[in-house]
C-alpha cells in the first residue's frame, strides 16, 4: 500500500510538471509566444515547423513582469531574477529571428516608442 500511495504521488507531481506549460502559453502572433513560469517567465519565438511541437529561442530575458503587443511589435519589461536589473524590450516582428532584441534602458525604451511610433503601454 506505501508503494502504491508513493507512486500516485509521483505520478501527480511529474503530470503536474510536464502539462503546465503548454497550457499556460500566451500567443502573440508571427510566432512569438509568452511563457509564463514564475521568475523564469520569457518571451520566445518558436521555430518549429507546422505541426510540430513548440520549440524556440528565448528572445526576453527573464522575468517578464510586463509586456504588451500589437501586428508588428511586442514591448517588455523584464527583472533580472539574480540581480534584479529592469531591462526593457521592443521586438519588431517584421525582423527575423536573427537580429535579436537588445536590452534597453527605461529612458531609451521610451525614445524609441516615440520614434518607431509605437502605441503600446506597459500596464
Amino acid at each position: 500500500m506505501r508503494n502504491f500511495t508513493l507512486l500516485l504521488i509521483l505520478i501527480f507531481t511529474f503530470n503536474s510538471c510536464v502539462y503546465r506549460h503548454t497550457e499556460d502559453i500566451i500567443d502573440l502572433g508571427s510566432k512569438y509566444y509568452f511563457l509564463p513560469d514564475g521568475r523564469m517567465s520569457t518571451i520566445g519565438y518558436n521555430t518549429a515547423e507546422e505541426g510540430e511541437n513548440r520549440s524556440g529561442i528565448e528572445m526576453v530575458e527573464p522575468k517578464v513582469v510586463k509586456y504588451s503587443f500589437n501586428n508588428k511589435y511586442i514591448i517588455a519589461k523584464s527583472v533580472g531574477a539574480l540581480d534584479k536589473e529592469v531591462k526593457y524590450w521592443i521586438i519588431d516582428k517584421g525582423l527575423t529571428k536573427k537580429n535579436m532584441p537588445i536590452s534597453l534602458d527605461s529612458i531609451s525604451f521610451y525614445e524609441e516608442l516615440l520614434n518607431k511610433k509605437i502605441e503600446l503601454n506597459l500596464e
